[in-house]
């Protein structure tokens, strides 16, 4: 196939890839997630179900996509110096973007609770593999629990019901996380 012709199609993909982002968080600041359906994400993005599906596999998808961008910008950040930086700078951007309060209506698999906890978990392990840190099994569960726990106290903490800033929510979070990974940064 033709250079150009395959240059038009990516861009044609990430416009519509985009139209169905971008309108999935217009949507998420007024709507409760479960109220929120991929017939009306498509209708109101101008494209079709099948276009949708060849992007995302669900709602659920584009929900987490949503937020792994916004992970992976806060992760990347030339402000951040370390896993207490990133803690701290997450919990302000929570206190920014208010509409994810209506994504953490839905918990359970797929949910954005379980996105967070899986997405945390696999960013310290890929940051061990890079620098070649070595860990046991015993360091791994406590990597899975302290995942599972600051995903929930993340979302209590967005919900509001920790009255904390986000300094001190973030500095206490940190000083939870195991010390065979604080390393990684």
């Amino acid at each position: 196939m033709c250079p150009i012709i395959n240059k038009i199609k990516v861009v044609i993909n990430m416009k519509t890839y985009n139209k169905i982002f971008n309108t999935f968080n217009k949507l998420i600041q007024t709507k409760s997630f479960d109220d929120i359906t991929v017939l009306e994400i498509c209708q109101k993005a101008h494209v079709s179900t099948s276009s949708f599906y060849r992007h995302y596999k669900d709602k659920y998808d584009v929900m987490n996509d949503n937020y792994k961008r916004i992970l992976d910008q806060y992760m990347h950040s030339s402000q951040n110096h370390n896993f207490e930086d990133i803690f701290i700078n997450l919990f302000k951007m929570s206190k920014e973007l208010h509409y994810l309060k209506n994504a953490f209506d839905y918990t359970g698999i797929n949910s954005l609770g379980d996105f967070i906890y899986q997405y945390s978990y696999n960013t310290v392990i890929d940051m061990c593999k890079i620098k070649n840190i070595q860990f046991e099994d015993k360091d791994l569960l406590l990597l899975d629990v302290f995942c599972g726990g600051a995903s929930i106290m993340y979302q209590h903490y967005i919900l509001g019901k920790y009255d904390l800033s986000p300094q001190r929510a973030g500095r206490i979070l940190y000083q939870m996380f195991p010390e065979v990974f604080k390393v990684t940064w």
